[in-house]
């Protein structure tokens, strides 16, 4: 079978922009939404009854997470220590005051929200949601 050169030249354009057309290139990742760098905030009841606020900084090297932050209720404040790990869209942070049992968050990243529990210090898979501030 012989193919004619118009459909040749057609064959060969349709080819290199179907290959055009796949990319090919790195990865991107993934998207700035499941990024956890930076401040986020949200309330949560405390074990005693209490409304609190937590609030932390984070900073994110290779899925290692560190950062500092506060609990606030009740006119006090708890300085924070916080370390964890991100597998995207998923955090799973260790939050830490000195005297006090540490935390822990398993939470899921998504647009400017972070999702998930917190246990620990007494609180009990207790429902929680931080926004980016």
């Amino acid at each position: 079978m012989r193919v004619r050169p118009a459909m040749s030249s057609r064959l060969c354009v349709a080819l290199v922009l179907l290959v055009l057309g796949c990319g090919g290139g790195e990865s991107s990742g993934p998207s700035d939404a499941a990024e956890v760098d930076g401040s986020w905030s949200g309330r949560v009841t405390a074990p005693n009854g209490q409304t609190a606020t937590l609030t932390i900084t984070l900073s994110e090297n290779n899925r290692d997470i560190s950062g500092t932050g506060s609990l606030a209720f009740g006119g006090s404040s708890l300085g924070l220590s916080v370390s964890g790990s991100h597998t995207p869209p998923n955090v799973s942070l260790t939050i830490s005051s000195q005297g006090f049992e540490p935390m822990t968050l398993e939470a899921s990243v998504a647009d400017a929200r972070m999702e998930g529990a917190l246990d620990g210090s007494g609180f009990q898979n207790r429902a929680i949601t931080l926004r980016r501030q």
